[in-house]
């Protein structure tokens, strides 16, 4: 109900408040009829005529938050979980062993990979020493070309076996290694999939990893909604400290075949890192956020928020009116915040005189009370 201009009946029964000097701002129970004043009487307090102005509607839709790394690290060897070096909750770092695996084929093939090397080690070592003397027994025309072709060939066969057993030790130290188990990047252990003792074959999931340093958004949107965002090249992201407008990263090519929809992603900026300072302060994955998508542009008013008074169930600004030279609490309805200011749904119209600071209007409501002749509501 809008409380300018009310009727005594409607006001009077109001039951009166700790703010009762902003109520009787609002009209008295037997106030003077207003008379006819000077029509371009300037305000005693700094005014702001309200214009209308063409805005974009927003459709908002709910999307989550995401990391942009979120791995889920399965073993790669057979074996046993005999520990567990970092628990759920822990960062590691890079290159941090997270689980200790312990098999007994894998360490066995590394030990005789490395006696098959030295093995192949001696025998290339005697293949080489052979190869010299008879390439000079032959210079010297004591042994004829085929013994020499035969150590020729025994020796690039020894460099050959030698070279394959340096392989399979490469191998096997790399099957080894794979019985600790290693964080690929810096994140947090969110998960663990098995225990100490359990056995493990290849390819069974170990724990999930997480990196905050690195979000983004991913919203699913009507096909109309994300063709407004892909044109638009922006949508507007309504985080807890504020809007924040974004290009998005990616658009799906394709529509969810059971919906209809599709998915559109924003990378978030990297000042949410360590301790969630700045802007994006207490964003995690898995946090729901409000997405607004451009729209068809309307005709609105908005109000600067030094403007608005709220006070319990009431909300207001002060209105000048130059035709009766007085200051007035007219109720509102607001909309949405935008920036500094706030859209008002109802209670104003173009023209009006608002008030833009709440103080000084207060001093003026009192002081036209104050100056009221007697007999007339303060």
């Amino acid at each position: 109900m809008l409380l300018d201009h009310a009727s005594p009946a409607a006001i009077c029964p109001l039951r009166l408040s700790g703010w009762l000097v902003l109520l009787m701002s609002l009209g008295a129970c037997h106030a003077k009829p207003p008379t006819a004043g000077n029509p371009n009487a300037t305000a005693p307090f700094a005014v702001e005529h309200l214009q209308a102005a063409s805005t974009a509607n927003e459709r908002r839709f709910d999307g989550q938050v995401e990391a942009v790394n979120e791995t889920q690290i399965s073993a790669q060897t057979n074996g046993t979980v005999a520990a567990w070096l970092q628990d759920v909750g822990q960062r590691v770092a890079a290159g941090s062993v997270v689980v200790r695996l312990r098999s007994a084929e894998r360490r066995a093939g590394a030990l005789q990979a490395e006696a098959a090397l030295r093995e192949a080690s001696a025998a290339a070592v005697e293949a080489a020493n052979r190869f010299g003397r008879i390439t000079e027994m032959h210079a010297r025309q004591v042994v004829p070309k085929a013994t020499l072709d035969s150590a020729t060939a025994a020796h690039e066969a020894a460099q050959a076996r030698l070279a394959a057993a340096r392989a399979g030790v490469d191998a096997a130290r790399e099957g080894l290694a794979y019985t600790q188990v290693t964080a690929p990047y810096s994140a947090v252990i969110t998960s663990r999939q098995v225990r100490l003792g359990e056995t493990v074959a290849s390819g069974t999931p170990l724990f999930t990893l997480l990196a905050t340093e690195a979000l983004r958004v991913s919203v699913d949107l009507p096909a109309d909604a994300a063709e407004a965002v892909r044109s638009t090249g922006h949508a507007v992201l309504l985080l807890p400290s504020g809007p924040l407008t974004l290009a998005p990263s990616t658009v799906f090519p394709v529509l969810d075949p059971a919906s209809g929809s599709r998915r559109i992603r924003f990378t978030l900026p990297t000042n949410i890192s360590g301790p969630l300072t700045g802007p994006l302060t207490g964003l995690l994955p898995g946090a729901h956020i409000t997405v607004g998508v451009p729209g068809a542009a309307t005709t609105q008013l908005s109000v600067p928020l030094s403007a608005i008074i709220e006070r319990d169930e009431i909300t207001a600004v002060y209105v000048w009116e130059p035709q009766q030279g007085r200051t007035r609490l007219r109720q509102v309805r607001l909309g949405v915040l935008r920036g500094e200011r706030r859209e008002v749904l109802a209670g104003v119209s173009v023209g009006d005189q608002i008030a833009v600071d709440t103080a000084l209007a207060l001093q003026q409501v009192r002081l036209e009370q104050a100056q009221a002749p007697a007999g007339t509501a303060p």
